[in-house]
């Protein structure tokens, strides 16, 4: 994360995208650890964090700005992929993840 502050032009998403990416490492093993030391409480509110980290590059590509290309890979066939299929494929996946955020939030919310 530190590399991503110091030298931002390699990436092809807002810092902010690639934060909320990489500190769903943090969070999980925050929350692994947490675990281990009987902290339960805070173990439920990291796991809460990792799958946010996990919703938002999926949500910028479906909903952020420009153009946002993927690659269609099936068996023996590569393509470039349309954008609207870019999107909609990341944008279900995105409610998907929602789905789980809101999911074990509320679960967390009520230990």
């Amino acid at each position: 994360m530190a590399l991503m502050v110091y030298d931002p032009a390699g990436l092809r998403v807002p810092l902010w995208v690639a934060f909320a990416a990489a500190s769903t490492f943090v969070t999980g093993g925050a929350a692994l650890i947490s675990g281990a030391f009987a902290a339960r409480k805070l173990e439920g509110w990291f796991g809460v964090l990792a799958v946010l980290g996990l919703l938002v590059p999926g949500a910028w590509i479906a909903l952020g700005p420009g153009d946002h290309v993927c690659t269609v890979t099936l068996p023996f066939l590569s393509t470039a992929g349309a954008e609207w299929l870019c999107r909609g494929a990341f944008g279900l996946g995105a409610l998907l993840v929602l789905a789980v955020l809101v999911l074990f939030g509320r679960r967390v919310t009520r230990r």
